[in-house]
């Protein structure tokens, strides 16, 4: 059997005077998923993002937020955290509802390009 690598990491940011931490992971087997997790004080999950990787390029393919943290930016943290480290996160074709009002609310109805501020 073959052992599937993961390569993590974790730093400590502090966002809208908050700390948060936020853990990466990288799957080095295929080389092409990356999913960004933001964590809580206490180390607890509040959101995170799955993207599908293809060199410096992410297409958003599954976010989350914890329902007591909406509103709050977490997301914005997550893909401004992922611009900052060199990625173009590109505006995935197959949005939900959610997703749509998120990306037009931050980023305008025709960008198709996260773009840090």
């Amino acid at each position: 059997m073959k052992i599937r690598e993961v390569i993590t990491e974790s730093k400590l940011l502090t966002y809208r005077g908050e700390n948060f931490k936020v853990s990466t992971e990288f799957d080095a087997e295929t080389g092409s998923d990356l999913k960004v997790t933001a964590l809580d004080a206490w180390g607890n999950s509040i959101g995170y993002a799955k993207f599908a990787k293809d060199g410096m390029d992410l297409d958003p393919r599954w976010i989350e937020v914890k329902d007591r943290n909406r509103g709050q930016g977490i997301m914005a943290l997550i893909y401004d955290f992922v611009k900052y480290n060199g990625y173009n996160i590109i505006r995935s074709d197959d949005q939900t509802e959610d997703g749509r009002k998120f990306w037009d609310k931050h980023r305008g109805q025709d960008e198709k390009v996260w773009e840090s501020e």
